[in-house]
């Protein structure tokens, strides 16, 4: 009974209290119960914060994790980068969701940014103790590769191999036409008979939902086909 705690959103906490969320600040008494919480400009009693958010006792701690995202996505073989902050908490663990539960990467005791290497969607969370904090999920996108082996022969690679379909297509009369249905062997290598021209081509490959959908342009000039024929 006297180890317990919770995590609530900056917004759901504002609504409880009754007031705009603003910076935190605990004011205790000398046997370290709190008194009073500051949150902006407007201070509310420790009995009141404890009525309100249905606590056990006056003496409790609040902290902050926030964990936020700087990208939705990354390509394959990419890190992400996410801005992680525990305060007042004497750390935080960030964990990311796997096949067999929530994993450990590392501890978080300041604010910074820490670099995470998914390679399908992946959700990541800040927690301390039984206290499960914000949640980020960062998808990822295949890395497309492309190679024009001769006039005719349009090879590449899609790594990792996706199960969303792959189409090439190319640029005509001011929009995209679909010029070919790549198959993928086992690896993600693909060997695509496609007589090519002058102009834009553009490689999409669909999301399947463990993997974001992807694209890769490839611009052919009359140049470059002069140089396949040699």
């Amino acid at each position: 009974m006297h180890t317990w705690g919770f995590a609530l959103s900056a917004q759901l906490l504002a609504t409880r209290l009754g007031v705009p969320y603003g910076e935190m600040h605990v004011i205790r008494n000398g046997s370290g119960r709190v008194t009073a919480l500051e949150l902006g400009h407007i201070s509310i009693s420790g009995d009141r914060v404890m009525q309100l958010l249905h606590l056990r006792s006056t003496w409790f701690e609040l902290g902050e994790l926030t964990l936020d995202g700087a990208r939705a996505s990354v390509v394959y073989g990419h890190e992400a980068a996410l801005l992680a902050s525990a305060r007042g908490t004497g750390g935080a663990q960030l964990q990311e969701l796997t096949g067999h539960g929530w994993v450990t990467l590392r501890h978080v005791r300041t604010t910074g940014r820490v670099f995470v290497a998914p390679r399908a969607y992946t959700i990541y969370r800040l927690s301390v103790g039984t206290v499960r904090g914000p949640e980020v999920g960062i998808g990822v996108s295949p890395l497309v590769h492309a190679r024009l082996a001769s006039p005719t022969l349009l090879t590449g690679r899609v790594e990792p191999r996706p199960n969303g379909a792959v189409t090439v297509s190319r640029f005509v009369a001011g929009g995209w036409k679909v010029v070919a249905y790549p198959r993928l062997d086992a690896r993600g290598i693909f060997r695509t008979p496609l007589r090519l021209r002058p102009g834009g081509y553009r490689i999409d490959v669909a999301g399947d939902g463990r993997l974001a959908p992807s694209t890769r342009r490839v611009r052919v000039t009359s140049r470059i086909l002069a140089s396949l024929h040699h």
